[in-house]
């Protein structure tokens, strides 16, 4: 009996580990390495960053602000499917290669 209990509540914590991906809230954090940068003019560049998932995501800034290899945590919102979803804020974490 305490088997059966013990593999429920197992089961249980595996599944909602499994689901918790799948709700992020209406603001959730997604850290990501920035891999490419388009410099349109010299006060104004496209940088494009991956996440640890493989999506690719991209965002204004200044020339200079950012380098290929630096970690850029996005504060995100939640816009319903997740390619669709909004960056609102933008942080440094540091660089890969430091």
């Amino acid at each position: 009996m305490k088997k059966l209990i013990v593999m429920v509540l197992v089961l249980v914590l595996v599944s909602g580990v499994a689901c918790a991906d799948m709700d992020r809230g209406e603001k959730y954090p997604r850290l990501t390495v920035i891999t490419n940068i388009d410099v349109i003019t010299p006060d104004f560049c496209i940088v494009t960053c991956v996440d640890m998932h493989g999506d690719e995501w991209s965002f204004f800034c200044e020339e200079g602000d950012w380098t290929i290899g630096d970690l850029a945590n996005l504060l995100m919102r939640n816009m319903g499917e997740e390619e669709n979803d909004e960056i609102i804020e933008i942080y440094y974490e540091g660089n890969i290669y430091e």
